[in-house]
Order: structure tokens, then sequence, then C-alpha cells
């Protein structure tokens, strides 16, 4: 659907090669703008050359966050994708700011920047609760 998109904003990570890279293609013919991760190694050997015909910004997702949290403070940003609509969790951008920032300081706590890690976590309250009171231990 060519412009189905146009005015939405979509974050894709891993977006510089293979599925990922698909994503930010269909995306951005639909019409939206597309922000996408990607770690230098694995921009240096994508798939695909980038496209230089519109602008590229060298910006962080924080820095898109802070950006969207000034401009819609009320806007959804993030909905829990599960079955019962009535339970879904939402969070406005200040609030998923707040909750990114919050993850950042306490991983800032445990690593250094330039250290290789590796984060999961289930789709759990009970890990989001242990990870906003700061007892969650890895």
């Amino acid at each position: 659907m060519p412009n189905a998109l146009i005015g939405k904003v979509a974050l894709v990570t891993g977006g510089s090669r293979g599925i990922g890279a698909a994503v930010v293609r269909r995306l951005a013919s639909d019409g939206a703008t597309v922000a996408f991760s990607y770690s230098d190694h694995i921009l240096a050997e994508a798939h695909y050359p980038p496209d230089r015909s519109q602008p590229v910004f060298e910006r962080s997702i924080g820095d898109a966050l802070r950006d969207a949290a000034a401009k819609w403070p009320y806007r959804a940003a993030l909905i829990e994708g599960i079955a019962a609509r009535d339970k879904r969790r939402r969070w406005t951008f200040p609030a998923l700011l707040a909750d990114s920032e919050r993850v950042a300081r306490a991983i800032l706590s445990r690593f250094s920047p330039g250290d290789h890690v590796a984060v999961w976590a289930a789709n759990s309250p009970a890990i989001d609760e242990q990870i906003n009171r700061g007892t969650y231990d890895t």
C-alpha cells in the first residue's frame, strides 16, 4: 500500500541487512520515515548499498526518543502486543524515554562503554517491576 504510512516513523533494529533491511525498504516504500540501528561492522558488510536519495541523520535512539517526547508528550509510543486488549500496557513517549534511560543506567552500572553485552528479557511484568525497583539481578 504505497503512501499508507506517510507521517509515521518506524524504528528497526538490525536494519542494515537481511530481514531487517527488507523491513526498512518496505516501510520506506509505504511512506514511513525509517530510522534503523546497526553496528559499523555490520553496515560495512550490508547486502544492500545505502540509499543516499534522502538525508541521513546521525543520532541515537535516545535523541530520537527525547525529540518525540517533547513533540508528542501524550501520544502512545508503544502498546503491549497481547491478545487481551483491555490488559495491554501502553507507554507514552516520555514514559518510554524514562524506562529506556532507567535501563541504560542499570546497564552502565554493571558494564563499561565498549563492552559487548547481550540483553535478554522475557515480556514479563514481574521482571519489569524488578527493574523498576532496581532489584533485578542478572
